[in-house]
């Protein structure tokens, strides 16, 4: 960033998931590591204690 210069071969990219559900772990992170990108994935604490049919 401070440079403006970007030294990887492939250009950044940063993929956000806010709602933490089941899906995003199956769908999602799946998709992810296919196209090989990291995801962040944040996860609502109070699903951690939930039921899983919830």
């Amino acid at each position: 960033m401070r440079t403006g210069e970007w030294e990887q071969d492939r250009p950044a990219l940063l993929v956000a998931i806010y709602e933490g559900y089941r899906d995003n772990y199956d769908v999602a992170a799946a998709a992810c590591e296919e196209a090989g990108v990291t995801g962040w994935f944040f996860v609502c604490t109070a699903f951690m204690d939930a039921p899983a049919d919830r």
